[in-house]
């Protein structure tokens, strides 16, 4: 359980929102290394990790678990040191305000996403929800010092720290779908190469919260004999409908 934990804690500390899953590519094959008989990414963003089992012409295995995750992009730069953004993915708005982002542009900032105030809005708009034109991450720089940093097209994400809970249990903005790609790695790290009947490819694909693609593009080229694609579901909660989620552990 140890190892695994120090994996994913690695894992969910990578910047990769998605379409810039390439940025973590040395921490990830770092990570590989030790694991696999081959690593390689391909133009797309996806990174492959390959695990031989000695037989020719042997069948092949797909693991499937994406990289990518749900986050931002900046959009201006304007006075008082704030950024718009739009969304990667379907981020939910409703968690938006107040939360604390990171801006990865020639070095980090931190910001806090802000909005105007409910009794400030027009009336017309205070029953609903802020759209993402709306909020702002103010960052406390000047524009000009802003501007030295951070590039139009530069990624954001929402900050959540990966902790450890009691139970064996952890929480992070990036489980989904890192805690697969822990999972993966570890189910190779312990296959027995001498029992294993096939070769086993785990692909840490690219752009899932976006279309899907990365998974996709990776089967066409290595055309496996069978495929598991994992990803993350709900946990059990009051008033959900059965089949809908499962229970944690």
């Amino acid at each position: 359980m140890k190892k695994i934990n120090e994996t994913l804690k690695k894992l969910c500390s990578l910047m990769t929102v998605s379409g810039f899953e390439k940025q973590a590519k040395e921490e990830i094959f770092k990570l590989a290394e030790p694991i696999f008989d081959e690593a390689y990414s391909d133009s797309f963003g996806n990174f492959v990790f390959v695990k031989k089992s000695g037989l020719p012409n042997a069948p092949k295995m797909m693991v499937d678990a994406h990289f990518d995750r749900i986050g931002m992009m900046v959009t201006g730069i304007k006075e008082g040191g704030f950024l718009s953004v739009i969304n990667v993915g379907g981020i939910d708005t409703r968690i938006l305000p107040s939360s604390d982002v990171t801006v990865y542009g020639k070095e980090q900032v931190y910001g806090i996403i802000s909005s105007v105030p409910p009794h400030l809005r027009k009336s017309a708009d205070v029953k609903g929800l802020p759209t993402i034109e709306e909020l702002y991450i103010d960052t406390g720089l000047s524009k000009d010092k802003l501007s030295e940093i951070v590039s139009l097209g530069d990624p954001v994400m929402v900050r959540a720290d990966y902790l450890e809970l009691l139970n064996d249990n952890v929480m992070s903005g990036s489980l989904d779908d890192k805690a697969c790609v822990a999972a993966a790695f570890d189910m190779a790290e312990r296959a027995d190469k001498d029992k294993l009947k096939f070769d086993v490819y785990v692909i840490v694909s690219a752009q899932e919260e976006t279309g899907k693609c990365g998974a996709a593009l990776a089967a066409y080229k290595i055309k496996p004999d069978i495929a598991l694609i994992t990803d993350v579901t709900f946990g059990t909660m009051e008033g959900d409908k059965e089949f809908v989620s499962i229970d944690c552990g």
